[in-house]
Parts: structure tokens; sequence; C-alpha cells
């Protein structure tokens, strides 16, 4: 590498740091699960002129870091996550390491009280649902009791113990990783408006109400949840006093506020959390302009970066081409109705869904165009001295001409994900069918034209049916798990078998041959 393409690089580094507004990516644990998806991850943002990437370190009481890092100052019991191989691999030290040198900001996203995952075989190896499961929040008169119902079993923010334990666990990261730049929390809330009535919480209500009559009972979970973040701020700041502490959080305040006991509005008024992401998913643009422009926020515009929608539910590109309901050029109004309307920045969620078919490299050429450099920017970084053998960090694939991307999705994880590698499989029509083994169980997977309730058929070759089943999916990839019994007890076995799908009440049937990959 020459000294001019060192140069060169240099200048888009510099170009990182000077942005006015935050440029932020949201990555789910699956897509950094080795250092080479990391450094793709990083060539991807510097190559799109992000500033900020959002790493999704804590995904259910687990860990994709190290715990303990710096010792046991701080207790914190969680095991390494399952969606980690390599049990020596820390995708949160690897990601400080290589993305700090060259200008991004990075923030270990964690999910706060969404607890477990949802799949049963799952549960059975998660820490919280094995060893507490008496922290695990209540509907009135029951616990909660079915995990798939929010993604995964909530503990309850009204219980003291649950809040200490919190506390430990993410002062340990903070301590652990000292380069930080913030701790961003996720599903900071109740699951919706039926929880919170654990009998810790609501015989602390009844006690409350002796000296605050009128304290309301939605009120009370918003003070859980308030307190938790202001505890939390107070401990992480004594840790490092630089960094920040953020938070994504519904888009739709009024609804933030009743249904999930997530007063954001008031997190940023009393200085709780630094910044607030709001997550402005919806596809309908009059909602999304509703969400982000309500009153209350006017005075916190500098202190909110807006969440966009950055990927398609069938895992599709988000290229105009590809996606006409929903695509980049959608993606680029929104965009500019923020800047217009001077907050502080964007975040895209997620990397792997707009980064699937070039479609981040496309947006970046629309709405995220390099910071220009003034005259006494370029004369500063030309004063930097620079050897060749000093750049290690710099990979080629970022000075040459910032190659094509690899393409690689990822559904969102607030979706319980276990998505299999494809493989080649024998097939006909357009279902793309496959059947495959995951930890116990058998996988379904099937793309689907048509949301609505579908009735799934294994035949054998004379076309007698061995099982069958009824499931609701939606439009596009879908995923279904069982144990692989036949109706007549067997079990599945590596040979053809011919699978179908009808619609209920329309006449519309697909079939695939498949064989198992057992």
């Amino acid at each position: 590498m020459t000294k001019k393409s060192l140069f060169l690089i240099l200048l888009t580094l510099v170009s990182l740091s000077l942005f006015g507004e935050v440029r932020s990516l949201w990555v789910v644990p699956w897509s950094m699960t080795n250092q080479e998806s990391i450094d793709q991850i990083i060539d991807d943002a510097i190559m799109a002129n992000q500033n900020e990437l959002l790493v999704e370190i804590r995904y259910r009481s687990d860990a994709l870091y190290e715990v303990n890092r710096r010792g046991n100052k701080y207790l914190n019991p969680e095991p390494q996550s399952y969606i980690l191989k390599d049990e020596n691999f820390d995708p949160l030290g690897y990601t400080l390491q290589k993305a700090k040198p060259l200008g991004l900001k990075v923030q270990a996203w964690v999910v706060v009280y969404n607890a477990t995952p949802s799949l049963p075989r799952l549960l059975d190896i998660n820490y919280i649902y094995t060893h507490k499961p008496h922290w695990i929040t209540w509907k009135q008169g029951k616990p909660m009791s079915d995990a798939k119902e929010q993604f995964g079993f909530f503990i309850d923010p009204g219980i003291p113990e649950v809040r200490d334990y919190l506390l430990d666990v993410f002062s340990d990261i903070v301590y652990g990783y000292p380069d930080l730049d913030g701790l961003h929390l996720d599903y900071i809330r109740y699951p919706n408006h039926k929880y919170g009535y654990h009998p810790i919480s609501t015989s602390r209500y009844e006690e409350a109400l002796l000296s605050e009559p009128n304290l309301s009972w939605n009120d009370w979970r918003i003070r859980q949840v308030s307190d938790f973040v202001g505890m939390l701020r107070a401990r992480i700041k004594e840790i490092n006093p630089d960094i920040l502490l953020t938070a994504a959080v519904f888009a739709d305040l009024r609804e933030a506020q009743r249904t999930y006991a997530q007063d954001w509005h008031a997190w940023l008024k009393d200085g709780l959390i630094d910044l607030a992401y709001p997550m402005a998913y919806h596809l309908n643009y009059d909602t999304f302009m509703r969400q982000i422009g309500i009153q209350e926020l006017a005075d916190y515009k500098d202190k909110i970066i807006v969440g966009l929608r950055a990927w398609d539910v069938a895992g599709k590109s988000l290229k105009a081409e590809i996606s006409p309901k929903y695509n980049v050029n959608h993606i680029r109004n929104r965009i500019d109705h923020i800047r217009d309307n001077d907050f502080a920045g964007i975040a895209l969620f997620s990397y792997s869904g707009i980064k699937e078919g070039e479609a981040l490299e496309v947006l970046a050429r629309m709405a995220y165009p390099p910071h220009e450099l003034k005259v006494e920017e370029l004369a500063a970084a030309d004063t930097i001295k620079l050897e060749e053998e000093q750049s290690p960090m710099i990979t080629e694939s970022l000075a040459s001409e910032f190659a094509e991307l690899e393409v690689v999705y990822i559904p969102p994880p607030e979706i319980e994900e276990e998505k299999p590698e494809e493989t080649p499989m024998l097939r006909n029509f357009d279902t793309e069918t496959r059947i495959s083994t995951m930890s116990g169980s058998y996988v379904l997977s099937m793309q689907l034209p048509k949301r609505g309730n579908w009735t799934w058929r294994i035949c054998d070759q004379y076309g007698k049916v061995l099982y069958k089943r009824k499931r609701g999916f939606m439009e596009g990839y879908n995923e279904d798990y069982w144990l692989g019994i036949l109706h007549d007890g067997s079990h599945l076995q590596a040979q053809s078998y011919l699978v179908s799908f009808h619609l209920e009440d329309e006449d519309i049937f697909y079939q695939s041959i498949v064989i198992p990959e057992l």
C-alpha cells in the first residue's frame, strides 16, 4: 500500500470524526460471530460514511463479551451466548480493537428485561430461566407463561433483586471495557400493559399507597423502570464519567408511557439518559411523521437519534427495483425529514438488513455523502506522518476502490432467529423448502407468497400423507419447528419426501421434493 493511498484513507477517517450528525448502525449478534464478519462490518460502515456501531453483546441474559474481564468486582454469572461457537472469541473486544482506531464510536447494546429466548430448546440453557425463574413477571394472578408472546420471558422491574442483578451485570461490562463510548439499553420496558403484577411488586405498590394514595398503577410501573435507569446512570458514570447512557425506545411516546411504562421523555428531561433512539419503524409515512413530530420532543432534538426501518421481512434487498413498497428511496425521504427538523442523527436497523443486495452502498450514495474537508482540516491531516508499516488495521479492501459487499442477511433481533446455513437441495416450484436439524429439533423452512393459514404436509413418493400441520405464516421466509416424528410414530429419514403447502380458503398450492438434511 502506498503512502498516497494511506493519505487518502486518512482523509476518509478524519471526515468520519467530523460529521455533525450521528450515523449509526444496529448490529445484531449473528452478524459478529467471528473476526472476518466484524472486519466486514467495519469496512462497510466506513464505506457508507457511518460513524457509530451499536453492537448487541447481551442478547438474552448471555454474553458476547468477556465476563469479569478486569476482575470480579461486579457479580456477573452470565454464560457465553449460544450464538457464539468459539468459546475464546470476544466480539466486543475485537470490535473495539478494530473500530476505534478508524474513527468509529462503539456502544454496547444490551437487552435489559427480556431475559430469555422463546424457543423451548434454548430456554433449557438460559441462565435466568434455569436459575431465577421466580423473577419472571406476572399478569394479574399468574406468571407470564408463553415465551413466544413477547419473544421471550421478561423479568419484573418491580423486584429489587432484579434491579441489583442488572446493575452488576452492566457495571461489569462498563468496567471491563473502558474504551466503550456508550451503553445502549434495549427492551428497557414491560412486555405490555398486562404485565408487572409480580407479587413482590404489587406488595411494594400497596405499601407505597400508604404514603402516596394517589399513585396510579401505571405510574408505579413507570417509576420502577425510570428508577432503574437513574441508578444505572449513577453507577456507570462512577466507573467511567465519559461513557454515554442511551436507549432504544418506542417512537410513539404515548404508547411507550401507557403500554410499556417507558417514559423516555422524562428520561431526557431529567438527564437520566444522554441520547434516545426512538424506533420509528412504521411503514406508513404519515405515522412516521406523527411519531417524531410531537411537541414534547421539540426541546430535545439534539439528544434524539431517530431509528429507521432498514430491513425487508422476506429478507430481500431494499433496492428500489427489488422492494417497490419500501426501499432505499423511502429511507432517504425519512432521512431528509430528520435532517430538515434538526434531529441529532439517524440509526439504521439493521446492518444485516440494509446490507442485503448492496442496498447499503446505494443508500450511502443517495443519503450519506462524505464530509467535505475544509482547507484547515486538510492542512491538519497533512501534518500527520504516516509510515506504511504503521497501518496494520487499514485493510486492502478499504483502499481498493471500496470493493463490492458480500451479501449476508440476518433478520431483526427481536424476532427469534436460528437461520440455518443454505445448502444445495432438490426442489421444484418456488417455495425454496428445506428440512434441517437444529439442537435436537427439526426445522422446516420455506418461502411463501402470501400471509395466511397454511397447511403443510409431508408425503411419501406415492402421495400418502405421513404428517400434516396447520400454521399461520407471514409472506416471505418462515420457519416451523417440530420433533420430526411422523403420524405413525416413526422419524424422518434421509430420503426424498414430497412437501406441499396449501393456503386455507384459497386455490393456492405449492409442492417441493425435499431430502431432509439430517
